[in-house]
């Protein structure tokens, strides 16, 4: 088990750069995360009667009676209304349902990884056979990624990119009297690169996937009148950027702009 927490820790140091050399869950005084397990823990989840339509493999949608069909073995989803996904967007402020399931149980180690303050929160369980489920709050903006492993083997990986509340709204075009007057909608357009995240000013704020569709388009809301750094980014292998670019210009408030890249 030590052996796969240092992996835990390696992986995360080349997705998360900010994350210290020692690995320690602890992280710097001035950059605290409020983001952590919760201590209500993973709890028992009866699934009859609030079973997913379909199950997000890949960017597939897999009916879920189909699915059960297949051998499977440790995993964490995150529930969204009737389907589960594996990569999902949410708003700062709200909650998360994760469901975790393993066919044979055991001691059981859950990995909560926050880019934003370059921190590892950890938790132990002891489970039966069968699936459990966690409320976990998103106090803060970023991309968070949640590794379960049971008996020392790992299960799939969650991204949840946390969006700030407001950004990120899916609006048409033309309609620009639904978003407020003192922010500018931006929308990025991609012919050639799919899969990419967003920073405004160094902040993640929104990504291809956050409307559930690769596309190349992500939209978001910026407040107007200032000066904004936009930074486009797609990780390839381990974490390290495939496609990076950079634009700074101002946003006049009210309007709509659309980047092309």
């Amino acid at each position: 088990m030590r052996a796969f927490a240092i992996l835990i820790v390696a992986l995360a140091a080349s997705f998360f750069p900010g994350l210290g050399d020692s690995g320690t869950s602890a992280p710097a005084e001035d950059n605290a995360s409020l983001l952590a397990l919760p201590d209500s823990g993973l709890l028992p989840f009866n699934l009859t009667g609030q079973e997913p339509v379909e199950v997000m493999v890949g960017d597939q949608a897999v009916p879920f009676e189909q699915y059960l069909s297949r051998n499977r073995s440790n995993e964490i989803w995150v529930q969204e209304k009737t389907k589960w996904a594996q990569a999902v967007s949410a708003r700062q402020g709200g909650q998360a349902e994760i469901l975790a399931y393993s066919p044979s149980g055991g001691h059981a180690d859950l990995y909560l990884i926050s880019y934003g303050s370059s921190s590892i929160s950890h938790r132990g369980y002891d489970l039966l056979p069968g699936y459990y489920i966690l409320n976990l709050s998103l106090p803060e903006t970023g991309r968070v990624m949640m590794i379960l492993a049971v008996k020392g083997q790992p299960a799939n990986a969650l991204i949840i990119d946390v969006l700030p509340a407001g950004a990120g709204m899916q609006i048409e075009p033309a309609d620009v009297t639904r978003f407020s007057p003192a922010r500018a909608k931006v929308t990025i357009e991609s012919k050639e690169v799919k899969g990419y995240d967003v920073y405004v000013d160094g902040t993640f704020y929104a990504s291809d996937l956050m409307d559930g569709i690769l596309d190349g388009v992500a939209s978001f809301e910026v407040s107007g009148g200032r000066d904004r750094t936009i930074k486009i980014v797609k990780k390839g292998e381990m974490g390290a950027p495939d496609y990076q670019s950079e634009h700074r210009r101002s946003f006049e408030p009210g309007l709509s702009y659309t980047l092309s890249t």
